[in-house]
C-alpha cells in the first residue's frame, strides 16, 4: 500500500501557482478542496497536494490574519493524517507544530477547545512512539486548558474521559497517585454528566473501567479490582454484538478477570478470561487485531504455568506471533508484544528442551529491546525477558558471554525500575538465578553473595500465596546451599533444607517446576546425610530425586542434571551401605546423565568424574579392577580439559590420586603411586578451589609422599585457608576441627628428614591461626603507612572494619526458622560486607607484597625471626604424629634446632592422658570443699591416675629433654614450653617420679608455656613505679552461678596487705562490675581476678568471667584498647584448658588476654581449690614485692614456680598445687 501511493503520487503534476495571478485566499481554498476530498476518498494524492497548496498559502499570509491560524489548524490535521498512513514522524512532528502555533495564533477562535483536544491527542501520540516525558506533561495540560472552556455536557464529558486516559498513561510513568487518583475523578464525572442511554456513556465507562484497574495494578485493593469489574461489565452489557465497540470492551474485561485470577488464583476468572478473548476475537476488524491476539496469547500462557499444558503454550505462541507479525515496527507495541512472544517461547523452552524456542525467543527480546526508546518504562521489562532467554541458552550451552550478558540486562533492568514495582520481585529473582550460574562457573564468592542477595529480596517481596514464591524459596535454597558447600556455615544448610522444603510443600504435584524444587530438596537433604549420617536423610534424598526424574520429560534439557544428582545420591549411600545393588543402580543413573549430555557442555567434566567416582566405589564394593581402570581413564580426560582455574579442578585432581592410589594397592606399580602424588601435588597448589578440598590434596600429597622430602607449604596455606578471616570466629573454629594431626604430620615428615627449621616454622604456623589474624588486623601499619600512604591507609581503615566485625561474628545466631525475612537479609547483608571486607584485605596484602620492602609483609615469620624467641631461655616445641613423637629446642638464631626424639611416647598413649585427666564429658577432678568451676558434675578419678600420667610424662618427655639440655638442680633457668596436638593441656612442668626417690621437673627448670613463638617476641615496656596500677578483683557469687567463693574476699585482702595502695585498685563483690572493670583495664598494667570463669567452647569470645551482674566476655576485653597491659593471675577455674578439638587453637581465657595485650598470664589448667586462691597470691606477690612497688613481669614465673613447690610441701594433693601454669613472658 505504501509503494502504491508513492507511485501515485509521484505522477501527480501541481501547475506552478504564482500569487501574483491567484490570490492568498483562493489558494488556501483550493488547498481545503484537496483535504476535503481526500476525507471522501482516502486518496492519499490528495493530502500530499493539499498539504503542498495550504503551505504555499500560509507561507503568503501576513501575521495577524485571522484566516491564518485555521489554515494551520487544517494543515496539522493533514499532516496528522498522513503520520497514520505513512507512520513517518517528521509529519507528526509537523502537524504538532502546526497545531501549536494555530492555538497560539488563535486564542479566542470559537473552535479553540478542538483544536486543545487535538492539539493533545497529538502529543500523546508523540509520547506513546517515543515516551519524551514532556508530550504528556504537554497533552494534560492542554486537555485542562481545554476543559477549563467548556460547561457541563456531552463535550466536555468527552473531554473529561480523554483526560482520565491521559492520566492514567501518566501514572503509568510516574507513578503518583494523584494521576491516577484525578483519573478516576475525572472519568467517574464524565459518566455523571451523560444519560443512561448515551452512546458514549459505553466507551467513557469503559476507560474507567480502566482506570481502576490500573490503581489495582499498583497497589493491589481488591476494591479497585471489583470497580473494574462492574464498570467494564455495565460497558459490554450496555451494547450489542454487532456494536464496533464490543471487541475493545470485551478485551478490557478479559483482562480485568485475568488479574482477578492473578490475584486469587481462581481458574474459573482465567477460563473465563480465555473466552472473552477468544469471544472478541470473532468480530475485531482486522486492523485492530493486534492488541486482542497479544493478551489472548498471554492468558493462554498463564494457564499454560498452571496447568502445564502443551496446546496451551502452544496456541499463546500462535496467538502473539500473529500479533507481532501484523504490528509494524514504527508502531510503539511492537516492541511489547516481541517481547510477550519471546517470554512464551522461552516458557516452552522450559518444557520440551528445543533449542529452537530459545534462540527465537532471544532473537524476538533482541528486537523488542532494539525497537524500544532508551529511556521507556517497558524497557527493564524487555532487558529482563532477555535476561531470562539468555540464561536458558547459557545453561543448554554453556557460553560465557550469554551469562556475562544475562547479568549485565539483569542489572541494568533493576536500576531502571522504582523499589516498590511488583515486576521487580521477578526480575531479582532472575538476576539471582544468573549471578549463582555465574558463581558456578567463575567461582567468586561475591557473584553467590549476590545471588542469595537478590533471591533474599526476592522471597521477601513476594506474597504468601503467590504462585512464583515456590520456584523463589527454592532459588533461594539453592543459593544457601552451594554456599554451605564452599564455606561450610552449618546454618547455610539449614537455610537451604528449610526454604526447598517450603517450596516442594507449597506447589502442586503437576506444576512444570516440580522436579526441580524436588531436585533441590534432594540435594539439601544428601549433603545432610553426610554431616550427620542419619540414613533417613539419604533414603529421602534418593526418593525425592528418584520422583524429580519421573516426572521429567525425557528430551528435558534438565534430566541429565536430576540423573546426576540422584546418582550421586546412591553412590553416597553405597559407601555408607557397602550394597552391590546401590552402586550399580548409581552407575546406570550416571551413564544415563552422561550419555544425555552434549560433549562440549560445560557440565560434561562433573557428570563424568561423578560417573567415575561411582565407578571408584564399585571397586571398592566389588573390587572389579575394570571399574577402577575406567575411573582413572575418565579422570584423566577431565584433568586434561578442565581449566586450572575452574572451582572443581582440585576436586578432580583429588579424586583422580585417590583412584590411582587405590591401583597401586591393588596392583603395586609404583608408576601409580607416584602419578597419585603429581595429581595430589597440582591440587594442593591450585590457586582457586574449595578450602576443604585443596586442603584434602595437600593432606593427601604428604601422605603418600612421606618417603620422599615434601614441600608442604600448600599444606599450611590450606590451614589459612579454611580459618579464613571472611568466616565468622565460630565458623573458622569448626573448619580447624578438620586439621586432625595434618600439621603435626608434616613437621613429622620435616623432623625425619632433619629440616629442623622448616619443622618449627611450620608447628609455628599450625598454632593459633585464628589469634594470629586477629592480631595482624589490630596491630599499627606505621611503616608501611609512611612508605605507602594510600596503600597504607587503606589496609588501616580495612583493617578497623575488620576488627568490628569480629564482635558481630562472635556471637551464635540466632537459627533460620525462627528469623523472618527482614532479619535475614539484614544478617545476609552483614556478613556479605564482612566477606568483601576480607577478599579487600586479601588483594591489598598482594598489592602491598609487590611493593619492594614489603615482600614478606604479614607473611609467616622466618626460623631467624622466630628463633628471638628463645632469647631468654630454651624454648621446647613438642610434637606429637601419627607418625612419632619429637621436642625441638631453640636455643638462638645462630645455634641449630636440636632435635630430641621421643620413641617411648605416642600419640595414642597422649590421647589416653587426656581422657584421664579431662574425663569423657570433659568433666574434672573432684575437690574436696569449694571449687572455682562452673560446668557442674564429675567423674571419681582416683588420685593415683594423675600421679601415674606424671611419672609418664616424667620418663617419656621431661626426662629426655632435660637430660638433653643438661639441666642442673642448682642452676635453674627459665624454660619456656610450647606443647603442640595433644601435648596441649598436659601438666608437664609437673612431670615427675613422686616415690621414696623423687624427680620433679621443676628442681631443674622454671617452666613457662606459650602458645606460640611469636607472644615471646613482643617487647615488654618498662614503666616508671609511680606509673604502675594494679586492678584487683574479688567476686565470692555471681549473677549465674550459685557456689559461694568465700576465700576469694580472703584473697584480695592478701593483695592489700602486698601491694602499695598508691598503686592499688580494689573491686569487690557488687562494686566489681562488668562497666565498672571495663573502665579501669586501658589505664592498668597488672590484674588479678579472683572469681568464677566459664569457657565456651562454642564460641570462645563468649567465654567470661561471671560477676555480680553478668559475664565479663573475651569479646568485651577485646574491644578495649589496652596499651599499658603487663599481667594477669587468673584465679579462677579452667583458664588455661582450651577445647580438647582445637588444642593448637588456644581457645581459653588466658590466649584471649595474651591477645589482647597481657604478656605475662598466671593460669589454671582446671578447677583450683577456693582456699588455695590466697595461699598462692600469698606467696606470688610476697615474692614480687619484696623490695616494694616492683612491676618486673620478668619475675612473675619464678614467683609462681616457688609458690606451687610451697603448696606442694604442704603434702596437698596433685589435683591442688598441679594446675597452676604460667604463660608468657
Amino acid at each position: 500500500m505504501q509503494s502504491d501511493t508513492s507511485v501515485q503520487t509521484s505522477h501527480v503534476h501541481i501547475p506552478p501557482f504564482s500569487v501574483t495571478k491567484f490570490d492568498v485566499e483562493k489558494l488556501a481554498n483550493l488547498g481545503v478542496r484537496y483535504m476535503s476530498q481526500f476525507e471522501l476518498s482516502k486518496n492519499l494524492a490528495m493530502l500530499e497536494i493539499g498539504a503542498i497548496v495550504l503551505k504555499q498559502a500560509i507561507e503568503h499570509i501576513t501575521q495577524g490574519e485571522p484566516i491564518l491560524p485555521i489554515l494551520l489548524y487544517k494543515l496539522g490535521v493533514g499532516l496528522a493524517h498522513k503520520f497514520e498512513i505513512l507512520g513517518f514522524m517528521s509529519d507528526l512532528n509537523a502537524a504538532i507544530l502546526d497545531y501549536s502555533k494555530a492555538i497560539e495564533l488563535g486564542p479566542n477562535h470559537p473552535d479553540l477547545t478542538g483544536w486543545l483536544n487535538g492539539f493533545a491527542q497529538l502529543l500523546e501520540r508523540r509520547y506513546d512512539c517515543c515516551g519524551t516525558l514532556n508530550d504528556l506533561d504537554d497533552t494534560i495540560l492542554n486537555l485542562y486548558k481545554a476543559n477549563d472552556l467548556l460547561v457541563n455536557g456531552h463535550d466536555k464529558a468527552l473531554l473529561l474521559s480523554n483526560l482520565g486516559n491521559v492520566l492514567v498513561k501518566r501514572f503509568g510513568r510516574l507513578d503518583k497517585s494523584s494521576d491516577i487518583d484525578n483519573a478516576i475523578s475525572s472519568l467517574s464525572k464524565a459518566a455523571s454528566l451523560l444519560p443512561p442511554k448515551d452512546h458514549a456513556l459505553t466507551s467513557i465507562l469503559n476507560n474507567l473501567g480502566n482506570a481502576f484497574r490500573s490503581r489495582y495494578d499498583r497497589y493491589g485493593k481488591s476494591k479497585d479490582l471489583d470497580e473494574a469489574m462492574v464498570n467494564l461489565s455495565e460497558a459490554a452489557d450496555s451494547i450489542t454484538a454487532d456494536h464496533p465497540s464490543q471487541p475493545i470492551i470485551l478485551n478490557n474485561l478479559g483482562t480485568v478477570y485475568w488479574k482477578k485470577f492473578v490475584k486469587h488464583g481462581n481458574l474459573n476468572d482465567l477460563n473465563t478470561a480465555i473466552t472473552t478473548f477468544s469471544t472478541a476475537l470473532v468480530s475485531i476488524p482486522e486492523q485492530n487485531k493486534a492488541a486482542l491476539l497479544y493478551n489472548l496469547g498471554s492468558a493462554l500462557r498463564s494457564r499454560f504455568e498452571s496447568s502445564n499444558k502443551l496446546s496451551d503454550i502452544n496456541s499463546a505462541i500462535c496467538y502473539q506471533y500473529q500479533a507481532a507479525s501484523v504490528t509494524l515496527d514504527q508502531n510503539p507495541d511492537k516492541s511489547s508484544r516481541l517481547y510477550a512472544l519471546g517470554n512464551s517461547l522461552w516458557s516452552r523452552f522450559q518444557i520440551t528442551g528445543d533449542i529452537a524456542d530459545v534462540e527465537a525467543a532471544i532473537s524476538h527480546q533482541s528486537k523488542a529491546l532494539h525497537l524500544i526508546p532508551t529511556n521507556h518504562p517497558k524497557k527493564p521489562f524487555i532487558l529482563n525477558g532477555l535476561n531470562n532467554a539468555l540464561l536458558a541458552r547459557y545453561d543448554a550451552q554453556g557460553k560465557i558471554q550469554d551469562l556475562n550478558e544475562s547479568i549485565s540486562n539483569g542489572l541494568i533492568a533493576i536500576a531502571s525500575i522504582s523499589d516498590d514495582n511488583p515486576e521487580r520481585i521477578t526480575m531479582l529473582s532472575n538476576l539471582g538465578n544468573a549471578f549463582l550460574a555465574k558463581y558456578q562457573r567463575i567461582g567468586h564468592i561475591a557473584d553467590l553473595d549476590a545471588a542469595i542477595m537478590n533471591q533474599c529480596e526476592a522471597v521477601k517481596l513476594t506474597p504468601a500465596a503467590h504462585l512464583a514464591l515456590p520456584d523463589r524459596l527454592s532459588n533461594l535454597g539453592f543459593g544457601y546451599h552451594i554456599r554451605f558447600q564452599i564455606l561450610g556455615n552449618t546454618s547455610d544448610l539449614d537455610a537451604a533444607i528449610l526454604h526447598f522444603s517450603k517450596a516442594v510443600n507449597t506447589a502442586s504435584k503437576d506444576h512444570p517446576d516440580t522436579p526441580v524444587w524436588m531436585n533441590n530438596l534432594g540435594l539439601s537433604l544428601h549433603t545432610k546425610f553426610e554431616k550427620l549420617q542419619q540414613l533417613d536423610d539419604i533414603n529421602s534424598a534418593i526418593s525425592i530425586l528418584s520422583d524429580a526424574v519421573k516426572f521429567t520429560p525425557d528430551k528435558h534439557p534438565s534430566l541429565s542434571k536430576w540423573l546426576n544428582n540422584l546418582g550421586s545420591a546412591i553412590t553416597t549411600k553405597s559407601l555408607f551401605t557397602q550394597k552391590q545393588d546401590d552402586i550399580t543402580d548409581a552407575v546406570l543413573s550416571h551413564t544415563r546423565a552422561v550419555k544425555l549430555t552434549p560433549q562440549d557442555h560445560a557440565d560434561m567434566p562433573q557428570f563424568l568424574s561423578n560417573l567415575s567416582f561411582a565407578l571408584q566405589t564399585s571397586y571398592d564394593i566389588q573390587k572389579n579392577i575394570e571399574d577402577l581402570n575406567i575411573a582413572i581413564k575418565n579422570y584423566l580426560k577431565i584433568v586434561s580439559l578442565v581449566s586450572n582455574k575452574h572451582l572443581d579442578k582440585a576436586s578432580h585432581l583429588l579424586w583422580l590420586g585417590e583412584a590411582l592410589e587405590r591401583r597401586f594397592k591393588e596392583l603395586q606399580n609404583s608408576e601409580d603411586l607416584h602419578l597419585a602424588i603429581y595429581y595430589y601435588s597440582i591440587g594442593a597448589q591450585l590457586i582457586v578451589g574449595r578450602p576443604f578440598t585443596l586442603f584434602s590434596c595437600a593432606v593427601r600429597w604428604m601422605n603418600a609422599a612421606n618417603l620422599c622430602k615434601p614441600k608442604h607449604s600448600s599444606l599450611m596455606q590450606s590451614c589459612t585457608f579454611l580459618a579464613w578471616i571472611g568466616h565468622s570466629l565460630q565458623h573458622q573454629f569448626e573448619q580447624l576441627r578438620n586439621l586432625p594431626t595434618a600439621v603435626a604430620d608434616a613437621t613429622a615428615i620435616a623432623i625425619q628428614h632433619q629440616d629442623y627449621q622448616k619443622a618449627v616454622e611450620w608447628l609455628e604456623q599450625g598454632r593459633s591461626i585464628i589469634w594470629k589474624q586477629m592480631l595482624q588486623i589490630r596491630q599499627s601499619f606505621d611503616t608501611l603507612e609512611d612508605t605507602y600512604p594510600e596503600l597504607g591507609q587503606k589496609l588501616h581503615h580495612v583493617a578497623r572494619k575488620l576488627e568490628l566485625d569480629i564482635v558481630i561474628f562472635s556471637q551464635p545466631a540466632t537459627t533460620i526458622e525462627k528469623m523472618n525475612n527482614t532479619n535475614q537479609i539484614k544478617l545476609e547483608e552483614i556478613e556479605q560486607a564482612h566477606r568483601r571486607l576480607a577478599e579487600q584485605w586479601k588483594e591489598l596484602l598482594v598489592q602491598i607484597r609487590s611493593k619492594s620492602g614489603f615482600e614478606k609483609f604479614l607473611l609467616p615469620q622466618s626460623f631467624l625471626k622466630l628463633a628471638k624467641s628463645a632469647s631468654d631461655g630454651p624454648v621446647v616445641m613438642l610434637n606429637a604424629s601419627q607418625y612419632q613423637c619429637d621436642a625441638l629446642i631453640i636455643l638462638s638464631p645462630s645455634v641449630p634446632v636440636q632435635h630430641v626424639f621421643l620413641p617411648d611416647i605416642s600419640l595414642e598413649q597422649l590421647q589416653r592422658f587426656h581422657f584421664f585427666l579431662r574425663g569423657s564429658e570433659n568433666s574434672r577432678f573432684p575437690l574436696a570443699g569449694g571449687s572455682r568451676h562452673y560446668k557442674q558434675g564429675a567423674l571419681s578419678h582416683k588420685s593415683y591416675s594423675l600421679k601415674y600420667i606424671l611419672s609418664q610424662i616424667w620418663l617419656k618427655v621431661m626426662k629426655p629433654i632435660i637430660v638433653h639440655l643438661n639441666l642442673q638442680k642448682t642452676n635453674l633457668i627459665r624454660v619456656w614450653l610450647c606443647p603442640t596436638g595433644s601435648f596441649v593441656s598436659l601438666p608437664l612442668h609437673a612431670a615427675g617420679i613422686f616415690e621414696q626417690e623423687s624427680f620433679m621437673a621443676m628442681d631443674y627448670a622454671i617452666f613457662s608455656y606459650t602458645t606460640c613463638l611469636e607472644n615471646l617476641l613482643t617487647l615488654t615496656p618498662s614503666l616508671p613505679s609511680e606509673s604502675f596500677k594494679f586492678l584487683a578483683i574479688s567476686q565470692g557469687f555471681s549473677s549465674s552461678f550459685a557456689d559461694v567463693l568465700p576465700n576469694a574476699t580472703k584473697e584480695i585482702q592478701v593483695i592489700q596487705n602486698l601491694v602499695p595502695s598508691s598503686s592499688l585498685i580494689s573491686l569487690e563483690n557488687q562494686a566489681a562490675t562488668v562497666e565498672t572493670i571495663l573502665a579501669y583495664l586501658p589505664d592498668i598494667q597488672w590484674w588479678h581476678l579472683a572469681c568464677h570463669g566459664k569457657q565456651d567452647n562454642d564460641s570462645p569470645l563468649n567465654s567470661s568471667f561471671l560477676l555480680i551482674d553478668g559475664n565479663l566476655t573475651l569479646e568485651k576485653i577485646l574491644q578495649q584498647k589496652l596499651p599499658n597491659a603487663q599481667f594477669a593471675f587468673l584465679s579462677a577455674c579452667e583458664t588455661a584448658t582450651g577445647d580438647n578439638g582445637l588444642p593448637d587453637e588456644a581457645t581459653h581465657l588466658a590466649a584471649g588476654l595474651m591477645f589482647a595485650g597481657f604478656q605475662s598470664i598466671i593460669a589454671t589448667l582446671w578447677s583450683i581449690h577456693d582456699k588455695d586462691g590466697p595461699i598462692i597470691a600469698h606467696s606470688v606477690y610476697s615474692h614480687l614485692f619484696r623490695k616494694g612497688n616492683t612491676s618486673d613481669v620478668k619475675n612473675i614465673a619464678q614467683a609462681l614456680h616457688l609458690a606451687v613447690l610451697e603448696l606442694y610441701s604442704s603434702s596437698v594433693s596433685f589435683e591442688r598445687w598441679v594446675p597452676f601454669i604460667h604463660m608468657g613472658k
